[in-house]
């Protein structure tokens, strides 16, 4: 069975060193990182890390980690929108039912505090057939929201020096190899579980008001 975070990013203030080590200790031997680029911008992987290896197209490893490559758009709506195990880059700005007809990899929308409310959650809300939820919690405290495809959660480290040691905090067990974005995508539909613990609701307005 392998970890997998499901909503990385990685930005120029991180340690590169700290950023894989954390997920070395957080998701072990094998674990998986699906990251999530913003503005279609990926990280040149080699530059950061000289042992990275490239696998396949998006897909590559270092000291034992699988990176996947992914990205998040934000709708005209301002609702975030995660491409999991992909590579085609979606421009910012469309309607998330258009963005969704793009969408090649894995779809997820990841809850954040307040925006899940008003118009905005009424459209997720009619979206949620076709999506997996990005947070466990919704189980608990979003009784609306139980008709989404299942739940595929992840750390989302915030561009602050320090999340990074947020990263493999949380995410899903699988036990499928990954060599392709396939592969990566059908780790991620045939997830047995969920593993680690959520910020409180309140823990994470706080970190968002910080940010």
């Amino acid at each position: 069975m392998r970890k997998a975070d499901c909503h990385v990013h990685f930005y120029d203030n991180y340690s590169p060193s700290v950023f894989l080590e954390t997920a070395k200790k957080n998701l072990e031997t094998g674990g998986i990182l699906f990251f999530t680029h913003r503005f279609g911008l990926a990280p040149d992987w080699k530059t950061v890390y000289p042992t990275f290896e490239t696998i396949s197209e998006g897909i590559g490893r270092v000291d034992g980690i699988t990176f996947v490559s992914g990205y998040q758009i934000v709708t005209s709506e301002k609702i975030e929108i995660l491409n999991l195990a992909s590579s085609t880059v979606i421009e910012d700005g469309l309607r998330a039912k258009d963005v969704l007809l793009k969408v090649d990899g894995v779809p997820v929308i990841p809850w954040s505090p307040g925006k899940w409310l008003g118009e905005r959650g009424k459209i997720i809300k009619s979206l949620a057939n076709d999506v997996y939820c990005g947070k466990i919690l919704y189980k608990h405290f979003l009784a609306d929201f139980k008709v989404f495809k299942g739940v595929l959660p992840g750390s989302d480290p915030l561009p602050r020096e320090g999340e990074e040691r947020l990263v493999g905090r949380i995410g899903v067990v699988g036990d499928r190899e990954i060599n392709s974005l396939e592969s990566a995508r059908s780790f991620l539909k045939g997830a047995k579980s969920e593993f680690g613990s959520e910020l409180t609701v309140a823990e994470s307005v706080f970190r968002y008001l910080l940010w």
